[in-house]
C-alpha cells in the first residue's frame, strides 16, 4: 500500500503522531510519504495550496491528513488543504483517513467535518482517529493540560490505525459508512461547536501579536517558526504581514524568542487573562469542556 500522510502541526503534537504512524506503516512494508506542510511558505504566504500539493505529492493509494483541533473544529488553514485536494485519479488515491490531536478540552466536531470534506473530494474514508494531547498554550502558561502528551499512551491507537491501513488494500470494498459513530458529542457540546468560529475569535477576540521593539534582537526566529507564515519584518523588526494577517495564536513565536520581545497587546496582563480563561475552559464540568469518552480512539470502533 502506498500511503501519503499530510500533516500540519504548529505545536508538534500532530507531527509526532504522524511520525509514529509512518514508522509503523513502514515496518509493515507499506510505502510512505510524510509531507509536513507546517510553515510552508508557498501555501501559507502565497496561498498556493493546490499548486503546492500538486508539486510535492507522490502517487499513492491512500491519503491521511493530520490536523490539530482549534476551537472544536479542524484548523482553519487545514480546511483549505481539504478543499484543494484534486479528485482521485492515477496519482491521487481514492481512500482516505483523517486524524486529529486535541488539547484535552474537546475534539469537537473535527473528525465529522474532516470525513465530510473527504467525501466531498470524491474519496472513501475508511477510518478516522483522535488523539488526546497537550494543550497548545500550556507551554507559556501556569495551567498545564496533558503536559507531555502525546506519548506512549497514543501508540496502541496509532498501531491499530496502521493495521487497518495495511488491511485496506484487500478489504476497502467492504467499508461501511461510520459517520454515525463520529456523532459522539452531546447536545451541549454540539451547540458550543456551532458558536465557536476560529477565524472570528482569532481576529476579533484574542489579543493581537505585539513586539516590544527595544527587546527585539532581530534574530528572525519568529519569522521562521510561524506555522502559517504570517510574520514578516519592517526594518528587521517582526510584524504581522501578508494579505491575510490572521494570527492563529499557537504561541510558537513566543517559544523561540530569546528575549521575550513578543507578547500579545497588554503584555503580562493579557497572559494572565489567557491563563484565567484556560483554567475555566479546561476545568471538569466547564461549559466548554466536553469530557468526552473515549478520550482517544480509532473509528469505526469495533
Amino acid at each position: 500500500m502506498r500511503v501519503l500522510i499530510i500533516v500540519f502541526s504548529p505545536a508538534g503534537s500532530t507531527l509526532k503522531i504522524a511520525k509514529q504512524l509512518e514508522e509503523r506503516l513502514i515496518a509493515a512494508n507499506n510505502q510512505v510519504q510524510l509531507l509536513n506542510v507546517t510553515a510552508n511558505s508557498s501555501m501559507f504566504k502565497d496561498g498556493k495550496f493546490r499548486e503546492t500539493l500538486e508539486e510535492k505529492v507522490e502517487a499513492h493509494d491512500l491519503i491521511c491528513i493530520g490536523s490539530p483541533v482549534y476551537e472544536k473544529h479542524i484548523e482553519w488553514y487545514v480546511k483549505k488543504i481539504f478543499k484543494n485536494l484534486p479528485k482521485p485519479d492515477s496519482k491521487w488515491g481514492a481512500l482516505a483517513i483523517p486524524f486529529v490531536t486535541y488539547g484535552g478540552v474537546s475534539s469537537g466536531i473535527a473528525l465529522a467535518e474532516a470525513v465530510k470534506m473527504l467525501k466531498k473530494s470524491g474519496r472513501t474514508p475508511i477510518a478516522a482517529m483522535k488523539i488526546e494531547a497537550s494543550h497548545i498554550v500550556s507551554k507559556k502558561l501556569t495551567v498545564r493540560v496533558n503536559e507531555g502528551m502525546p506519548g506512549i499512551e497514543a501508540l496502541p491507537f496509532v498501531s491499530e490505525l496502521a493495521d487497518r491501513i495495511s488491511e485496506a488494500e484487500t478489504n476497502h470494498g467492504q467499508v461501511k459508512d461510520f459517520s454515525k459513530q463520529l456523532n459522539y458529542q452531546n447536545f451541549k457540546e454540539k451547540t458550543v461547536c456551532g458558536i465557536m468560529k476560529e477565524s472570528l475569535l482569532h481576529k476579533y477576540k484574542y489579543p493581537a501579536f505585539t513586539v516590544v521593539a527595544d527587546k527585539c534582537v532581530k534574530c528572525g526566529k519568529c519569522v521562521e517558526v510561524c506555522p502559517v507564515q504570517r510574520i514578516g519584518t519592517e526594518n528587521e523588526v517582526p510584524k504581522m504581514a501578508g494579505k491575510d494577517k490572521m494570527c492563529i495564536h499557537c504561541f510558537s513565536c513566543t517559544g523561540v524568542c530569546p528575549t521575550e520581545a513578543i507578547t500579545f497587546e497588554k503584555g503580562e496582563e493579557d497572559w494572565s487573562e489567557i491563563d484565567r480563561i484556560l483554567k475555566l475552559v479546561s476545568a471538569e464540568g466547564s461549559l466548554f469542556n466536553s469530557m468526552e469518552t473515549p478520550r482517544s480512539a480509532v473509528y469505526p470502533i469495533r
